[in-house]
């Protein structure tokens, strides 16, 4: 259960459309829509274009830094599925990227946290202490669907104008308002948030790479491709990445995420610490991936 409620103002029969698709029926009752889910559409006074949506108050996906690769491997696995259920149901995102992926982060909150200094409490007097995520796990949510849309298979091949999004590097982008189809930039807009924050790291984000990943680095190359045809689609990238999550060792999965510039003293003393502690997770048979009921 998320801490509390959020609102957004949105123009009416947008991104509000595209919400009450995947918070009521069948489709929100389905465990794979990883999509945050509308509570409530409110009309603004005196302003019909507009509408106010009631949602879940969540945190960004890395507001705490991820322990294990385990950890890391269970927000990929929740990411992709999020993108290939609504994939599956003729529906694109449009805006893939950072901020728009959200976790529920009450389970590593034994408290209050405040909704705009989470670090602190929710009265702003002491630091919030976080639990981890491998002994507390955390469902993430795509969010953010004002660029969305649905395609109705019946009317064609799909498409969209170029030129929307936090992206500006998708190759289709290069020329604007040229119509393309908008499946494939969604595959490559998450290969690029891979990328930046774990694989490779980006300067402009202040993200650093996080050594370790290497064995998702050709899955993300793919997705990455410059011609969107030759781009795995979202059944494709799904089932590669069942592969490769079936071929990781307990201990890979259990190994340390550390900064790449980390200073061996402090890489030596922050690896003492994490392979005592894994070590006492395994005797306990805390599962190497903290997947959340």
């Amino acid at each position: 259960m998320a801490q509390g409620l959020g609102i957004e103002h949105v123009p009416v029969y947008h991104e509000d459309r595209v919400l009450e698709m995947l918070s009521s029926g069948p489709l929100a009752s389905n465990p794979s829509d990883r999509c945050i889910q509308m509570m409530e559409i409110l009309p603004v006074p005196d302003d019909p274009k507009f509408s106010v949506i009631v949602l879940p108050f969540l945190y960004r996906w890395n507001l705490i830094p991820f322990s294990t690769v385990g950890e890391v491997v269970e927000f990929f696995s929740q990411v992709f599925e999020g993108l290939h259920f609504l994939h599956k149901n003729h529906i694109w995102h449009g805006d893939i990227k950072d901020n728009n992926i959200l976790m529920d982060a009450t389970p590593l909150l034994p408290g209050l946290a405040h909704p705009w200094r989470p670090r602190l409490t929710r009265n702003l007097a002491s630091r919030t202490r976080f639990r981890n995520r491998l002994k507390h796990p955390v469902k993430y949510y795509l969010i953010d669907f004002d660029l969305s849309g649905v395609h109705d298979p019946s009317s064609g091949p799909p498409f969209m104008l170029t030129g929307y999004g936090g992206n500006r590097g998708v190759p289709e982008f290069a020329v604007q308002e040229q119509p393309c189809d908008p499946f494939p930039v969604d595959v490559y807009c998450l290969g690029n948030m891979i990328k930046v924050f774990f694989t490779e790291g980006d300067e402009l984000y202040r993200s650093e790479k996080i050594p370790g990943f290497e064995f998702i680095q050709s899955l993300v190359a793919d997705m990455m491709k410059e011609d969107p045809a030759k781009r795995p689609n979202m059944d494709e990238v799904v089932r590669r990445f069942d592969e490769i999550r079936g071929g990781l060792s307990g201990w890979k999965l259990r190994s340390r995420c550390a900064p790449v510039d980390e200073s061996r003293v402090s890489r030596i003393f922050r690896s003492t610490i994490h392979w005592t502690r894994q070590f006492c997770y395994a005797v306990r048979r805390i599962p190497t991936i903290p997947t959340p009921s």
